[in-house]
């Protein structure tokens, strides 16, 4: 994505093609279950638009949102919908037809499979920087200490996610079983 917001894609990595969309925020996934990579986005309203597979056209998806993110929600082996709308209210999709509301409010959002059972479920930070998952996309559990910034990762290869966040002061913090945070040397800004 261009500082503009257009799309592009290459197969070949050296020639890049347009996607003729201008998105202010895009995530991928595989949303038809052929193992090809799509992309799903937001434009500047709030519209959001899915291209199941690079190339193939784009199509509006109904409702508005802020932020996207994919997960497989439903652990049918196919990418599904999350994000956030202007007011923070998350909202997820197993179908790209009907949304679903969840409770809560959150200012960050993140897909992340927390149990290993191969079915993504949701983490995210509020405006205050408390963190907050969910393992069934109902009910939603604090997960103690404060972040600015927050991303997941499976840091020590047991199968399910581990979070990793950076705190208010640019220090970054590894969480493996969203209870305790070890400190990882050093000190960012963003990553």
């Amino acid at each position: 994505m261009d500082s503009k917001g257009n799309m592009y894609y290459t197969v070949d990595k050296s020639t890049w093609n347009s996607l003729s969309a201008s998105l202010k925020d895009f995530a991928l996934g595989d949303f038809s279950g052929s193992g090809l990579f799509g992309i799903a986005g937001i434009t500047n309203s709030g519209d959001i638009y899915l291209m199941p597979s690079v190339g193939s056209g784009w199509s509006k998806l109904p409702g508005l949102l802020n932020t996207i993110v994919t997960g497989d929600f439903d652990g049918n082996g196919v990418a599904d919908l999350a994000g956030l709308d202007v007011y923070g209210n998350i909202w997820y999709t197993t179908d790209f037809k009907i949304w679903k509301g969840t409770v809560g409010n959150l200012s960050q959002l993140i897909s992340i499979d927390l149990n290993g059972d191969n079915k993504s479920e949701l983490a995210g930070i509020n405006s205050k920087g408390e963190i907050w998952t969910t393992k069934d996309l109902i009910t939603w559990e604090r997960v103690p200490g404060m972040m600015s910034l927050l991303k997941s990762a499976d840091l020590d290869g047991n199968g399910t996610g581990d979070l990793i966040g950076l705190d208010a002061a640019g220090n970054m913090w590894q969480s493996t079983d969203l209870k305790t945070w070890m400190n990882i040397p050093g000190s960012l800004a963003n990553f």
